[in-house]
């Protein structure tokens, strides 16, 4: 695994884990970064390039360079160093938490209205 991997990584996980309320699980083929239960993002690497499984993707502008992985998983790649920017994964991050801020108030809404 190439240098710039490793550290770019590490740079990821700790602007992730520097957000109040960010957990980190430890899988076997990749990690993913939590908050109030709902996964944000999933970091894989491997030999040649980083990526970033983004799970609010689907509720996020287009401001982002995601590509579609799915019905609502979003991904990020980083081939190189230079693909590397930090201020996008923080505000990507900052989203993402909104988001899920945002659905976890509206999940409560509908349980308050059923036992209503």
């Amino acid at each position: 695994m190439l240098d710039w991997i490793k550290e770019i990584a590490q740079k990821i996980d700790s602007i992730a884990l520097d957000i109040e309320g960010v957990e980190k699980n430890y899988l076997k083929k990749h990690h993913s970064y939590e908050f109030e239960n709902q996964v944000l993002f999933y970091l894989k690497k491997d030999d040649k390039k980083i990526t970033l499984g983004c799970h609010k993707g689907y509720l996020l502008d287009d401001k982002f360079d995601f590509k579609y992985g799915s019905k609502y998983i979003r991904h990020l790649y980083i081939n190189n160093e230079n693909d590397f920017n930090e201020e996008i994964i923080k505000s990507y991050l900052e989203e993402a938490i909104i988001c899920s801020i945002e659905l976890n108030e509206k999940k409560k809404i509908k349980q308050e209205m059923r036992r209503a």
